[in-house]
């Protein structure tokens, strides 16, 4: 398990974003990204996703989780030139988001793309294959391009879990993940852990869905912790 540190936070308890028993991004390592940083050359990173990549819930767009994970990663990366791009649209699903990866691809040249997917086909009771084909073709996709691909699990939830077609869902991002070598953040894993250590610390926002600037801080530790063990500067 990597070391899960929790940076200086005015709304972030310290340890609040530990999730015992979790391993992150497992699988593949980001070849582009790394070649990138060995070339002392800028590290552009695109947020793709739904309401947790745009920051449904955030009290700014300062504390959506894409900001947030910029700011942890220029501290953890001194002297590399890098920005993380939000491209998160609430409400989109996993299929719109591929539909726009041409286009984005273009548009901002990234090096790494981390997409945040799997909570709308859960609850929206998208097929399984078919949410299977789309994100293969969107990583086929991102290939081609060279550009690397981290996959953020779903959204946890006490009622959620009880869902057979969200579990299923879930259970195929993991089999895309070794299937595709696409290292996956365990989201939902560690969402859970911490509901289960950190009972009294509260992460999600007034609607009980979305999570607030402490929900979006720990998700972008834990993407941070991901990217950084698969650049081999674990934290």
């Amino acid at each position: 398990m990597i070391s899960q540190a929790t940076l200086a936070s005015p709304y972030a308890p310290k340890g609040a974003c530990v999730a015992p028993g979790v391993a992150f991004a497992l699988n593949a390592g980001l070849d582009q990204a790394a070649t990138q940083l060995g070339r002392s050359k800028p590290l552009r990173i695109l947020a793709l996703g739904s309401s947790s990549t745009f920051g449904e819930g955030a009290s700014s767009p300062d504390h959506a989780y894409p900001a947030q994970l910029e700011s942890i990663l220029r501290a953890e990366l001194p002297g590399v030139a890098l920005d993380v791009v939000n491209a998160g649209v609430s409400g989109e699903s996993a299929k719109e988001a591929a539909a726009r990866l041409r286009l984005l691809i273009a548009r901002h040249h990234p090096s790494l793309v981390v997409w945040q997917l799997g909570s709308k086909e859960g609850v929206s009771l998208t097929p399984v294959d078919d949410f299977e084909q789309t994100v293969k073709g969107a990583l086929a996709q991102l290939r081609a391009a060279d550009v690397d691909a981290i996959l953020v699990g779903m959204q946890w939830n006490a009622i959620l879990e009880k869902s057979d077609h969200y579990r299923a869902i879930a259970a195929a991002l993991e089999r895309l993940s070794t299937q595709e070598r696409a290292p996956l953040v365990r989201r939902f894993e560690a969402m859970k852990a911490i509901a289960s250590s950190h009972g009294g610390v509260e992460m999600m926002s007034p609607d009980g869905f979305h999570l607030n600037d402490l929900g979006y801080h720990c998700m972008a530790e834990h993407v941070a912790t991901s990217i950084l063990s698969r650049l081999g500067r674990a934290r």
